[in-house]
């Protein structure tokens, strides 16, 4: 049976904390763990989230934050 998961690394905090993050998704789908919009901090929340690095096979940007060095 295909695996397919949603885990919500943050939904949201002006600024990162232990318990709160900034938008970032990790979508589990037949075998690839694909990365969405990983901001400052992700990576400390895939720690409690159970999610090893080497889960993430692909990191997918939808926009562009200008304050990471993302400028024209």
């Amino acid at each position: 049976m295909p695996v397919r998961e949603l885990v919500v690394l943050g939904t949201a905090s002006q600024a990162p904390s232990r318990r709160r993050n900034h938008n970032g998704y990790l979508l589990r789908w037949d075998g690839q763990g694909v990365l969405f919009d990983p901001g400052e901090g992700t990576q400390r929340q895939l720690l409690p989230a159970g999610v090893p690095n080497s889960a993430i096979t692909r990191i997918c940007l939808t926009h562009r934050r200008t304050a990471c060095g993302f400028e024209h």
